[in-house]
């Protein structure tokens, strides 16, 4: 984060850090799932959905926002360690030894 206080050209400037590759919710929890060998989580009706987390919980795990990381590269040079959710959830466990 040094370099991006430092760097003048992004005085003002909004920049994101993420990987290359958006991923809905629903597909990161079956993902980690997968990767800890626990069961696909279940779907759960709509209904059942809003009442334990209400509307805008429903709305954060079902709606896609796509953010890019175009200007982070380009300005700063910068990639990701990671390029994907999946590699760096991946070098997670082994690190904790999964």
């Amino acid at each position: 984060m040094q370099a991006v206080e430092n760097h003048t050209k992004l005085e003002g400037e909004t920049i994101n850090i993420v990987d290359d590759k958006p991923i809905q919710f629903k597909d990161l929890l079956e993902e980690l799932a997968k990767m800890i060998g626990a069961k696909r989580p279940r779907k759960v009706p709509l209904v059942l959905a809003k009442l334990f987390l209400g509307a805008y919980g429903v709305n954060f795990m079902t709606s896609s926002v796509q953010v890019s990381n175009l200007k982070t590269k380009s300005v700063l040079g910068w990639e990701p360690i990671y390029p994907t959710f999946k590699e760096g959830f991946t070098q997670v466990m082994l690190e904790l030894g999964y």
